[in-house]
């Protein structure tokens, strides 16, 4: 079985695999990486990609 990351290797791990993604430097990554978002903005997230139909109805 494969070996865990540490948490710091899997931060650098997940940094590197968005580097220079579009979505990296969407209005709302930005907003979720600066810690302004609330649950609200969460609950509406869920429910628009939920209806878009890209996550499964939990």
């Amino acid at each position: 079985m494969a070996e865990l990351l540490s948490k710091e290797e899997f931060r650098k791990e997940l940094e590197d695999a968005i580097k220079g993604n579009a979505s990296s430097k969407a209005p709302f990554t930005v907003a979720w990486g600066d810690g302004k978002l609330e649950r609200k903005h969460f609950a509406r997230w869920k429910i628009t990609i939920t209806m878009s139909g890209h996550l499964p109805n939990t």
